[in-house]
């Protein structure tokens, strides 16, 4: 699903762990996307020149290495 601030569950929690093992997210993964995640998504996506924003989409998922499946 596409990722806003304030929303919860195991695939933040789960994207939280991907951007800690990749040195990004230097916190205790929590399962919501608080106003920490969102300075890190901002950090992510300006060093792998993504547009910054505080939406997680596809072409963050893409960048991570992380291919979705329906």
């Amino acid at each position: 699903r596409v990722l806003r601030p304030g929303m919860r569950g195991s695939d933040v929690y789960q994207l939280q762990l991907v951007l800690r093992e990749k040195g990004y997210y230097k916190s205790n993964p929590d399962g919501i996307y608080g106003d920490y995640f969102k300075s890190v998504v901002h950090e992510f996506q300006k060093k792998n020149g993504l547009q910054v924003t505080d939406t997680i989409g596809n072409s963050f998922y893409s960048k991570l290495g992380i291919h979705l499946v329906d």
